[in-house]
């Protein structure tokens, strides 16, 4: 697997040296995989269809805009959630060095061991409101892939991910931030621009799939200004948004005042074509040195 990884990898290379599109490769490779496991592709298309049959969750997430803003009271087990981390930073607090770390800018504090002794938080990613949004979303049952407790402290950094980008584990995933510690402008808020926005502006940059960040100075070229254009989750402990990372341009933890804490839980479709090999799978498996967890859990 390792091999194809490398050839796909190096295929995209290719494609962007020559100025061609990549998205076309992205559905080869999804449609390999599909073909590599029919059954429980299948599987998963009609578990969302019994979900439809009871769920109010399905339809949560806006399919043009691709995001939901919710409050705290929105989706049942969120309190419960932000409690337990809320706890979990104060306990871990004095313990926390970000000083190897290869996002230092926004950290995750949790491992996966310190995750499975937090069940609130478990259970709300988990959930079956969660899974029905995501899954409804997302055209089939979904994989949590990975969970976290994040921590965005003060920086002077403006690099990768603090950077407008999609993410491109997929064209298509659902990513949830919940605000632990209150969050203002300054604390550095996840910020985004609507899918259906976004769309226009990549198509106007020429930007596909695998294709570097974007400058802010690019991104003024091509629309109104950032204020009008871009959606912050701001606000008490509890809020937060379910966003299509991969279809909705963004960008994080440009923190220059304080501290942000936020959980974040990502969702993704089966099966997964993120083009990483084993090892680097292996490497975010516990969510140690500010990594995300993966899970890579259906259930």
């Amino acid at each position: 697997m390792d091999l194809d990884v490398r050839v796909e990898k190096q295929l995209v290379k290719i494609a962007r040296d020559l100025g061609l599109p990549t998205e076309p490769l992205f559905h080869a490779y999804r449609f390999r995989r599909i073909a590599m496991a029919p059954k429980e592709w299948m599987k998963r298309k009609a578990s969302l269809r019994q979900m439809r049959e009871n769920s109010q969750f399905t339809d949560f997430i806006d399919v043009d805009k691709g995001y939901r803003l919710f409050g705290p009271n929105d989706i049942p087990g969120i309190g419960e959630a932000v409690a337990a981390a809320a706890d979990f930073y104060e306990r871990k607090r004095a313990q926390i060095d970000v000083s190897s770390a290869k996002k230092p800018y926004f950290y995750n504090i949790a491992t996966r061991s310190d995750l499975e002794e937090l069940p609130a938080i478990l259970e709300f990613a988990k959930s079956a409101p969660m899974m029905e949004a995501a899954g409804g979303y997302l055209g089939m049952k979904p994989t949590l892939e990975a969970l976290g407790v994040y921590l965005s402290m003060a920086n002077d950094h403006f690099e990768k991910s603090q950077k407008f980008h999609i993410d491109f584990d997929d064209l298509r995933q659902v990513k949830c931030f919940i605000n632990v510690s209150n969050v203002e402008a300054l604390n550095g808020p996840f910020t985004f621009i609507p899918a259906d926005r976004s769309r226009a502006i990549r198509l106007k940059l020429r930007h596909q799939w695998r294709n570097p960040r974007i400058s802010d100075d690019e991104l003024e070229n091509v629309i109104r200004t950032q204020d009008e254009e871009t959606v912050q989750i701001l606000g008490a402990p509890g809020y937060g948004a379910l966003v299509d990372t991969s279809s909705c341009l963004h960008y994080g933890s440009r923190c220059k005042s304080g501290y942000r804490l936020v959980i974040m839980i990502r969702y993704g479709r089966f099966p997964n074509v993120q083009l990483l090999k084993k090892e680097a799978l292996q490497l975010r498996a516990d969510g140690t040195n500010g990594a995300p967890c993966s899970w890579g859990s259906s259930d």
